[in-house]
């Protein structure tokens, strides 16, 4: 029964906007669109541009859990807001008298908040802050007078601080640090002279490290209060022009625009491993800012999945074992009788993984009774891999097969 609830549960709910699985998108300056595509790079189709509404698009942000974008377009002046499958294309017109040349954009999505960087406006203000509806517009000035030319933002919303990179070109690009109210701005400086044209960032907040695309050809990485800056060079060659760059924290992986070069390159956070993802099936035109979309469970089906799968398991008292498979799945060992394969192919990034363990060992399910640390590891990995599993089977809107006897 209780499994019937929760399939029923993760059915419910999914706005036909949203993809149902990680997505890369990209935004194009050249001939002014959106692309989007799997993070292998297949799969890649343009969005068009959004309803005419862009003109030099600079940078896209993901709300994932209300399934839009946030486009800022540096020749119009503007922010677009609009659905993940690019229909619905709005103007935040409350925000225009306040954009001159506006380049980054970042979501604060648990405050309702947005901050766009803009190269000038009539009062000196660099960075601006507004609701996520474009209105309640305000200037955070430039950060202490360390804001020269703007380009790209990032936010540690845990930390209340967010990170711009700005420069002028061929001059060496540095990163400004400041509270979410525009106070206490410093200048982290040049990241250990690693940087030169910085343009896109991204925060591995977990790790404490972020990560600037130089258009110079290489990427830097650092610490997040600007020490122990390293270059990581052009990622096995595929460099020639970044621009944007988004990251997979938990898959360990990186994405960056190359705007020479009308690719993405996917990489390992180390900078090793690069390739090219190529052009998105052709949909590329001098690739800009990069966003990642991650699917969002919903906290409830994530309580609901932590307790189903631990009665499921046996980890209770169903007395039976598990066997996790080579590949990744897992077999489910009744107390008697054959192997009873439950769970098979399960999906390799998950970054919500996390935060399912989080609120899993919060629910008041049963603690798992154990003999020895190994076993317990052993079980905590398997319930992993279920929740894992049964992700998939959300995504997938309740059609993969399930058979308990």
């Amino acid at each position: 029964v209780m499994f019937v609830a929760v399939c029923l549960a993760l059915t419910m709910g999914v706005a036909t906007a949203k993809p149902t699985v990680p997505t890369i998108y990209v935004v194009n300056q050249n001939n002014n669109t959106v692309s989007q595509a799997n993070l292998d790079g297949s799969g890649g189709v343009s969005l068009g541009n959004l309803n005419g509404t862009l003109n030099a698009p600079a940078d896209i942000a993901i709300d994932a859990a209300a399934g839009k974008m946030y486009v800022t377009d540096f020749s119009n002046n503007t922010v677009i807001q609009a659905n993940l499958d690019g229909t619905g294309a709005v103007i935040l017109s409350n925000l225009s008298g306040m954009l001159n040349g506006p380049t980054g954009v970042a979501l604060d999505t648990a405050a309702g908040k947005m901050y766009i960087t803009t190269v000038l406006t009539s009062n000196g203000d660099s960075v601006i802050q507004a609701n996520l509806d474009g209105t309640g517009a305000v200037g955070l000035g430039n950060l202490n007078n360390t804001l020269f030319s703007p380009h790209r933002i990032a936010l540690d919303t845990s930390a209340g601080k967010m990170y711009i990179t700005s420069g002028g070109q061929f001059v060496p690009g540095h990163v400004s640090q400041a509270n979410l109210d525009g106070t206490g701005g410093v200048d982290l400086g040049t990241l250990n002279d690693t940087l030169l044209e910085a343009g896109g960032i991204a925060l591995d907040t977990v790790a404490g490290k972020m990560y600037i695309a130089n258009f110079s050809g290489t990427v830097s990485q650092a610490n997040l209060d600007g020490t122990g800056g390293v270059s990581l060079g052009s990622l096995n060659g595929t460099l020639t022009g970044p621009v944007g760059i988004a990251l997979d924290p938990v898959a360990g992986k990186m994405y960056v625009t190359d705007a020479i070069n009308n690719t993405v390159t996917q990489a390992n956070l180390d900078g090793t491993g690069g390739v090219s993802l190529g052009t998105l099936n052709g949909t590329l035109n001098g690739p800009t800012g990069i966003a990642i979309y991650q699917p969002v469970i919903p906290p409830k089906i994530l309580v609901e999945i932590g307790a189903y799968v631990q009665i499921l398991f046996g980890i209770t008292n169903d007395g039976g074992g598990i066997e996790i498979l080579p590949g990744g799945g897992i077999i489910h060992i009744p107390p008697s009788g054959p192997p009873d394969p439950i769970f098979l192919t399960l999906r390799e990034n998950m970054p919500q993984v996390l935060r399912a363990v989080k609120l899993y060992e919060g629910t008041a399910a049963p603690p798992i009774a154990t003999t020895s640390d190994t076993i317990q590891q052993e079980r905590r990995q398997a319930i992993l891999l279920a929740i894992d599993a049964l992700w998939k089977m959300w995504l997938s809107l309740g059609k993969a097969l399930l058979t308990v006897r």
